[in-house]
């Protein structure tokens, strides 16, 4: 009962705003000094520690797990709570918690001198649990703090020699995270140089980096997609980078039409770094890469990433803007509905190798969220231009928002908008009411006087509506 109390007294006094009771004449020295409160959190920070202090020296029956809990969040309380703590020299700070933690762990042997009797760092029999406890918590303390190598001994001690616990598998799936290979593509860009591709991966633990690569085509990804995605309609261009991995298995079975492989050394172990595979120059088009950390591919084995890479000479830049009059979609009172057709989305084309605009490229634009398509081509001076309806009323929510998806291609390379571009036309309120009170506090009883002004919205500024009826409810 007594530790339930402390561990609902540390909720409350870890939360904002609540009534600190009065601090002990005599502060704490967090972690030897080397961590002191923040001076506007000092009351909170040593209630907290007196809290946790007093609940690891009260001695009783089967205690003895609970003390070193309650001893182990003591020595954290600085790393726990860092907005109630400030340490100057934090690489100190974190070894002096390290080495108090490895000690009521029984990590580092233990001396029964009495330095270490006084501070409760001699842990007794029988506390395997509260020690799992405290290994956990000192592993993880080093593995936040770039130092896995610590904290994967620490992990291996609890589960080799304490008794199977809660505290002691965590340890042991805190083990296997750190030692697990792990590969990632890191950001790829949407286009790459047909003669020049670097392949960017994120990687850990692993010995190598193996890579295939397979011709496909935006036919053979559209089908590929339908066949994962049987109710989706086709609104974006998603299916030309993304590749199901359901379907790793399908290019697996092919020949590759090129391999390659690095080498990853590493500074430190256990350690994510950087690294890029370079591949030979390819003709244009839409490739599947499949990449691993063991030469065999094989599945059930080894994890196979898969992606889609494109590569071009084309990019597509799309901008959005109504390019007309702006006096002629502004609304009044008296304003009728109208629409006008002007162009609002453009399309350019550019020629990657020159940067020079690419004309005659085919469009195939899609502008409607069922699938709509239409096809377009871009003037020898790369641009081209969408016009869409735009709706002027006086009435409120009408509708003029449009988005396109636009593929160029050309000469076999092919560029493509990986979100939609949006455009939005809001029809402005053709009267605008500002509403003021002679005060802004009233007793009960007192008469309101309120003051109503209106006035029309035209092309250029505000205009006074007189002669107006107002009711207010």
């Amino acid at each position: 009962l007594f530790d339930f109390v402390v561990q609902n007294w540390v909720s409350r006094l870890t939360r904002a705003n609540v009534p600190m009771p009065l601090a002990r004449e005599n502060a704490p020295a967090y972690l030897d000094g080397e961590a002191q409160p923040v001076p506007s959190q000092k009351a909170q920070a040593d209630q907290l520690a007196y809290l946790l202090e007093t609940a690891y020296l009260l001695d009783g029956k089967n205690r003895k797990d609970a003390k070193i809990f309650w001893r182990t969040d003591y020595i954290l309380l600085p790393f726990d709570n860092p907005s109630l703590f400030t340490m100057p020299h934090p690489e100190k700070a974190l070894q002096k918690a390290v080495e108090q933690l490895q000690l009521i762990s029984g990590y580092t042997p233990q001396k029964m001198g009495f330095w270490n009797k006084l501070k409760h760092y001699v842990s007794p029999e029988g506390t395997e649990y509260g020690r799992s406890y405290a290994l956990w918590r000192a592993a993880q303390l080093l593995n936040g703090n770039d130092d896995p190598e610590t904290a994967l001994k620490m992990c291996q001690y609890a589960v080799n020699e304490l008794e199977p616990s809660y505290y002691v598998s965590k340890c042991e799936q805190m083990a296997k995270r750190i030692t697990q290979k792990e590969l990632s593509f890191s950001q790829l860009p949407q286009a790459f140089n047909p003669q020049q591709v670097q392949l960017p991966f994120s990687v850990r633990n692993a010995e190598g980096i193996y890579v295939r690569v397979y011709k496909t085509s935006q036919e053979e990804l559209q089908n590929l997609y339908r066949k994962n995605y049987l109710s989706r309609t086709i609104n974006s261009w998603d299916f030309l980078h993304q590749l199901h991995t359901n379907d790793i298995p399908l290019f697996l079975e092919r020949t590759p039409v090129q391999t390659a492989q690095t080498e990853v050394p590493y500074e430190k172990p256990y350690r994510a770094r950087q690294a890029s595979v370079s591949l030979q120059p390819l003709d244009k088009g839409f490739y599947v890469v499949l990449a691993a950390w063991d030469p065999s591919f094989n599945a059930k084995e080894t994890a196979v990433l898969g992606t889609v890479i494109n590569l071009t000479d084309l990019a597509l830049f799309v901008t959005s803007a109504i390019e007309d009059n702006p006096d002629k979609y502004a609304v009044s009172l008296s304003s009728k509905p109208r629409t006008y057709r002007p162009d609002v989305f453009r399309f350019y084309t550019v020629n990657l190798q020159t940067g020079q605009p690419e004309g005659k490229a085919d469009l195939d634009i899609i502008s409607a969220w069922n699938g709509t398509r239409q096809r377009g081509f871009t003037l020898e001076d790369g641009s081209s231009t969408l016009a869409r309806d735009i709706a002027v009323s006086p009435v409120r929510n009408v509708n003029n928002s449009h988005f396109v998806n636009v593929l160029a291609s050309k000469n076999g390379s092919t560029a493509y908008t990986a979100n939609a571009v949006y455009s939005r036309f809001y029809n402005p309120d053709p009267v605008r009411l500002y509403v003021q009170t002679d005060r802004a506090i009233y007793r009960p009883g007192q008469e309101v006087h309120l003051s109503v002004n209106a006035f029309e919205t035209l092309p250029r500024g505000l205009r006074v509506l007189p002669s107006r009826r107002v009711e207010i409810e």
